[in-house]
């Protein structure tokens, strides 16, 4: 509002909410994947950058034909633990709306949440966990 803006109801808009907890969960771990990414970096031999300043090879070429080849199983390794995480999600939705507004920030271990703690229905839960349990060792280990 100091600016111009004006106030937006971010937790209560079911436009909004979902990029407000995206914004939430990017910036909580950015840390530990810029992390992740600078010991990957740190992997990649400098013989490598050196043969190809001397072949001849611009920054854009040792990017694309040295870096991201080096840094692809880490890709793969952080796609899977990121896809993993985000069927995981039960905190910030749970705490910031309950799954609301009109179950836009529902996710599985909030619904499997609701359907054990608040429907008392346990068997149905423990069924779903199971099937989520089953789901995420379908993804194979990372590298």
């Amino acid at each position: 509002m100091l600016v111009g803006g004006h106030p937006q109801s971010w937790l209560q808009d079911p436009l909004l909410v979902r990029e407000a907890i995206i914004v939430l969960l990017t910036w909580a771990n950015f840390g530990s994947t810029l992390l992740i990414y600078l010991a990957a970096l740190q992997d990649v031999p400098s013989e490598h950058y050196e043969a190809a300043e001397i072949e001849g090879a611009n920054p854009f070429q040792r990017i694309v034909y040295i870096t991201f080849p080096s840094l692809y199983p880490t890709m793969i390794t952080t796609f899977i633990l990121q896809v993993i995480a985000v069927v995981q999600i039960f905190t910030e939705p749970f705490l910031l709306t309950k799954g609301g507004p009109g179950n836009a920030t529902l996710t599985p271990v909030l619904v499997i949440y609701n359907k054990a703690f608040l429907n008392n229905d346990f068997g149905l839960a423990s069924a779903w966990s199971l099937s989520l349990i089953i789901i995420l060792g379908c993804f194979p280990p990372y590298i």
